[in-house]
C-alpha cells in the first residue's frame, strides 16, 4: 500500500505530467512530486480533490478496502493518525457503509452540499432507482 505510487501509476496512465496535475488541483508540480514521494501526508479533502482530479475514487488511489487499509495502516505505521482517523469519519454509518468506498464518496460529497443541495442529491438518488437501468439485478441483491 503506497498512496504516493498509486497517485503517480494512476496519473501516467492518464497520461498527465506533475505540471499537469498540479494544475488542475490548484497547486504545483513540486507539490505532486512530494506527494508521489509520500513526502507529505495528505489529508482526506486533499485525496478526494486529487481523486476527482483523476476520475478515480479514493480507494483506488489508497489501493485496498478503506476499513482494511486503515487498520493495517495503523498497525504498520504507514499511514498518520490524521489520515487514518479521516478516513474513518468519512461515514457515520459505521462499517456497513464504509466497507463501499463509492458509498464513502457519495456519503463525503453529500456532506459538501448545504441543505438545498442534499434535498436534491436525495430526490436524483431516489429518481435513480426508479430507472431499470440502475436497478440491482434480482441476482445481485443479497
Amino acid at each position: 500500500m503506497d498512496i504516493g505510487k498509486n497517485i503517480k501509476a494512476i496519473r501516467e496512465k492518464r497520461g498527465l505530467s506533475q505540471r499537469e496535475l498540479g494544475e488542475k488541483l490548484g497547486s504545483t508540480q513540486q507539490a505532486i512530486g512530494q506527494l508521489e514521494n509520500n513526502k507529505t501526508s495528505p489529508r482526506i479533502e486533499t485525496l478526494d480533490r486529487v481523486a476527482a482530479a483523476l476520475n478515480v475514487t479514493i480507494t483506488d488511489l489508497i489501493g485496498s478496502d478503506l476499513l482494511s487499509l486503515t487498520e493495517k495502516g495503523r498497525q504498520a505505521k504507514k499511514l498518520p493518525d490524521s489520515v487514518i482517523d479521516s478516513l474513518l469519519s468519512i461515514t457515520d454509518a459505521g462499517k456497513e457503509a464504509a466497507e463501499s468506498s463509492k458509498e464513502s464518496l457519495l456519503i463525503l460529497n453529500y456532506r459538501k452540499l448545504n441543505p438545498e443541495g442534499k434535498t436534491e442529491a436525495v430526490k436524483r438518488v431516489e429518481e435513480l432507482t426508479q430507472i431499470p437501468k440502475y436497478k440491482l439485478n434480482a441476482v445481485e441483491k443479497e
